[in-house]
């Protein structure tokens, strides 16, 4: 894999993959709003940063994959019309693009396929071990938290804090630097 192109890109899962995916040798490009782009630029996650206007500018000198965080389907449609026979994967992980369209109709490229992280974590429990999972993950995301000095960890508590965390992401008001951590 050449090129990895995340949408969404602004997104915590987003970045992390990056960050662990350009770790590994991988060019990383991210889709995002106008908005979020000079925030994302500052963090050095990706080797490419382009608004979801220009999604169709995308190009690959080899095999590239997408992941989808977004669930837009115009962007994906986007993406997959710019990469073309160069787009060997084509991964759904989620839907922060609530509001928008969903996909139908013919794509160029791989048929996009449904990654939900639950069937991979018992996959690999079943394969590892629960003990093994969970200590790559915590491992992973100190590592993660480590290397990233602008990440700002934001606490809540209770549902009423779920809930202003949430409302914060649905509205478009949360930060691409916080990372949400929810207590009871």
């Amino acid at each position: 894999l050449k090129t990895l192109v995340l949408t969404s890109a602004s997104s915590k899962t987003a970045m992390g993959l990056a960050w662990f995916a350009r770790r590994h040798g991988v060019r990383v490009v991210g889709l995002t709003s106008p908005a979020n782009l000079e925030s994302l630029r500052t963090f050095g996650l990706y080797d490419q940063l382009l608004p979801y206007d220009r999604a169709g500018d995308l190009a690959s000198d080899g095999a590239a994959a997408l992941v989808d965080f977004a669930g837009n389907s115009a962007v994906i449609g986007a993406v997959h019309t710019a990469l073309g026979a160069q787009l060997s994967r084509s991964l759904i992980v989620g839907g922060t693009h609530w509001e928008a369209p969903r996909l139908g109709g013919e794509l160029v490229g791989p048929k996009p396929v449904l990654f939900f992280a639950p069937d991979q974590i018992r996959k690999r429990s079943a394969e590892w071990g629960p003990e093994v999972v969970t200590a790559k993950f915590d491992q992973g995301l100190a590592d993660f938290i480590a290397a990233n000095p602008w990440l700002t960890l934001v606490q809540h508590t209770g549902s009423e804090g779920l809930l202003s965390a949430y409302r914060a992401v649905v509205e478009g008001h949360a930060r691409p630097q916080d990372g949400h951590i929810i207590r009871p």
